[in-house]
């Protein structure tokens, strides 16, 4: 009896370890990023089945980046292709802090991105802050 109740919990366990580890497969993944403190806020699948990943970077030119931080952190956003290829970036702020925490589609086929700024007329930025932080609120085309 005891070989028996031994061989039951030895096939019980190979099933459950074979169906975490078929749980576990990973379809794909991508690691854009630069030199310096990169993150993610927000991620949009498009209508073409690509990807619009926005945050922020304190990153200059490296890896995925393309531009230089133009302050302490930028707004970064990423547009992907279907393949998962990256088919541009851009770097948005002035010469402080702007932070990227959320982004929605539009129905023109552009997108608003939004966040913070401490930023003054700098770079991007076309108005002075009213004190510490404020709202930074942009409009994109579908090409950023």
């Amino acid at each position: 009896m005891n070989n028996f109740i031994q061989r039951c919990f030895t096939v019980l366990f190979l099933v459950f370890s074979s169906l975490i580890l078929n749980a576990q497969n990973i379809d794909w993944q991508i690691r854009p990023g630069g030199a310096d403190c990169d993150r993610l806020q927000r991620t949009l699948l498009l209508p073409d089945g690509g990807f619009l990943l926005g945050g922020w970077s304190y990153s200059d030119i490296s890896g995925d980046k393309t531009a230089n931080a133009k302050g302490e952190e930028d707004f970064w956003i990423l547009r992907l292709d279907a393949n998962k290829n990256v088919l541009w970036d851009k770097t948005i702020g002035g010469s402080d802090h702007d932070a990227l925490s959320d982004m929605q589609l539009t129905s023109d086929g552009g997108f608003v991105a939004v966040g913070h700024s401490k930023s003054n007329i700098s770079g991007d930025k076309l108005t002075n802050t009213f004190g510490d932080y404020d709202y930074w609120v942009l409009k994109f085309d579908a090409n950023g």
